[in-house]
């Protein structure tokens, strides 16, 4: 007879941690492409307090369009931020949608 173990409290899932996975995926399954990048966009920035002024504007064809609140914080992640942000985008993404580049321009916030 196959013997069964007993899980222990401890082992168990938390009724939150399985409600907060459901609801993660039920909401990226609901969302089109450009919530999907612009929700990953703002767990990016979350880290740097002057990133918080920039908005995903659009996502079309793989490039993610993100407008900036300030021409130098603009010129700033254009020139020396990009590489490292698309990265931490895509980690965010896991791959669905794909996002291949960003584009930086000037918006009204």
């Amino acid at each position: 007879m196959a013997e069964h173990r007993k899980r222990s409290p401890h082992d168990a899932d938390s009724i939150g941690d399985i409600l907060d996975s459901w609801l993660a995926k039920v909401e990226r399954e609901t969302m089109g492409p450009t919530q999907r990048v612009a929700a990953a966009w703002q767990g990016v920035i979350r880290e740097n307090e002057r990133f918080k002024k920039t908005r995903v504007a659009a996502f079309r064809s793989g490039v993610a369009v993100i407008e900036v609140a300030s021409p130098p914080l603009c010129a700033e992640l254009a020139q020396f931020q990009r590489t490292r942000l698309l990265e931490r985008l895509k980690e965010f993404m896991e791959g669905d949608p794909v996002v291949r580049d960003l584009r930086f321009r000037l918006g009204a916030f």
